[in-house]
């Protein structure tokens, strides 16, 4: 790492305009990588550098990252502000890549100019309307809701729109939140609830409400059509 830190120093001092970083924190422990990712935050800041960042640390790209670019196969996938390629992946690779989703198929039953009701094996979904989509009647899509953008609660739960009963087969504490395993029917989906009181009243075996803003979800064209 003092070899990589000499080196940022050497074209910092030469004025370089741009400085490349090849996976630099690839080989640094969790919590050092997470102490430098602020000290480089703060460098690029105050000196001004353009720095072009390569990673396979979705972490790094999200945190240090003006504009993102994910790559597939060679060639750029998504291409846009770390928020905006997170929010509104342009496909199901970028869905997976960057974060997590879960990711159903469906078929349109109903669109108009506020939204659209998309039948999935995860049950129905009521969805907003995206700026510039043209998804019709009985088109074929893709459905793509985040964990940490769902609501679970104990069965018998006051629950808002898309509300469906699962079931929690397992969780898993994960520091910030807790991810759960949920199915509805024998379809399963990832949850992550970050609620500590929530938390305390969901467990492994009970029945839950599950739900969902319409605004929440994302839809997505299948490759290919």
């Amino acid at each position: 790492m003092l070899f990589r830190s000499v080196a940022l120093a050497r074209a910092l001092v030469g004025n370089t305009s741009v400085v490349l970083f090849d996976e630099p924190l690839s080989s640094v422990d969790a919590k050092v990588r997470e102490h430098l990712r602020l000290e480089l935050k703060r460098m690029q800041r105050q000196i001004g550098f353009t720095g072009l960042y390569v990673t396979h640390d979705q972490t790094e790209a999200m945190e240090l990252g003006h504009r993102v670019a994910v790559l597939e196969s060679g060639r750029i996938a998504a291409l846009g502000e770390p928020r905006s390629v997170y929010e509104f992946p342009p496909s199901e690779y970028v869905a997976h890549f960057v974060g997590a989703a879960n990711v159903w198929q469906g078929t349109v039953q109903h669109a108009d100019e506020h939204g659209l009701r998309v039948d999935t094996p995860f049950g129905e979904f009521q969805v907003e309307r995206q700026s510039g989509s043209r998804f019709a009647h009985g088109e074929t899509v893709l459905l793509v809701a985040r964990p940490e953008k769902f609501h679970l609660a104990p069965a018998g739960s006051p629950a808002g729109p898309n509300a469906r009963p699962v079931r929690i087969e397992t969780s898993m504490f994960a520091g910030p939140h807790t991810e759960y395993q949920v199915v509805f029917g024998v379809v399963g989906a990832r949850v992550w609830i970050h609620d500590e009181d929530a938390n305390a009243q969901l467990h492994e075996g009970m029945d839950a409400q599950l739900w969902i803003e319409p605004s929440r979800l994302r839809l997505l064209p299948v490759a290919g059509r």
